[in-house]
């Protein structure tokens, strides 16, 4: 009986882990982007206030240990070296980019250039529109860390708690059959290890993108 409990809740965690593995993915890799971002933008004006020129500043970036962004700058100046426009090439990576943020600033940089704009001030403030954004979910994640601490003593401590009290009191007086009893207690271990993976699955998907890691 016991056994059949831990295999059951093995192959159901198992399976939920299949089922949510390509949102976990692409939701990873839309945390990479979104944490080296902002680090990659400073970086290109930080460049260009040089007298770099925008592509310049494009490959500084790509050559830099900035994970995904650099990645993904590696694919603009590849394109661009090959013969692309350079707004041509942006505006692909701006439609194959998972990260909303990482869209944003490069359609901004693109309306830029379109417009003939100066590009410094206008990543400027997508600088300064992204550091407003990572404040707002600075103070949204810290609103919900009390109600997720709150279910986690609920469903982690104090229901599990009361619960294997019951059952070891009640088969006191009643007798249970001691393979019941293993069993019951084995599906609580299953429980309480399925609902803290989950938790901490909950707890690090609310994390602002912007903080990264």
């Amino acid at each position: 009986m016991a056994g059949y409990c831990v295999a059951t809740g093995i192959t159901f965690f198992v399976f939920m882990l299949q089922l949510r593995y390509p949102s976990v993915k692409a939701f990873k890799r839309i945390r990479k982007l979104d944490t080296e971002l902002l680090a990659a933008l400073h970086a290109i004006t930080i460049q260009i206030d040089a007298g770099v020129g925008l592509f310049e500043a494009m490959v500084a970036v790509s050559e830099q240990d900035l994970g995904e962004v650099s990645v993904e700058f590696k694919k603009v100046v590849k394109k661009i070296s090959g013969g692309v426009p350079q707004i041509d090439a942006l505006e692909e990576l701006a439609l194959k980019n998972p990260s909303p943020y990482f869209r944003r600033a490069i359609w901004q940089i693109i309306n830029g250039m379109k417009q003939g704009a100066q590009i410094n001030p206008v990543i400027k403030t997508v600088i300064n529109a992204l550091s407003q954004e990572q404040i707002i979910q600075i103070e949204k994640y810290g609103s919900q860390l009390g109600p997720l601490a709150m279910f986690y003593m609920m469903g982690a401590v104090i229901l599990p708690g009361l619960g294997i009290t019951f059952i070891v009191v009640l088969s006191a007086f009643i007798g249970f059959d001691e393979s019941l009893v293993k069993g019951v207690l084995w599906g609580f271990i299953v429980f309480i290890a399925f609902f803290q993976m989950m938790f901490s699955g909950a707890i690090n998907s609310k994390r602002p993108t912007l903080l990264g890691e």
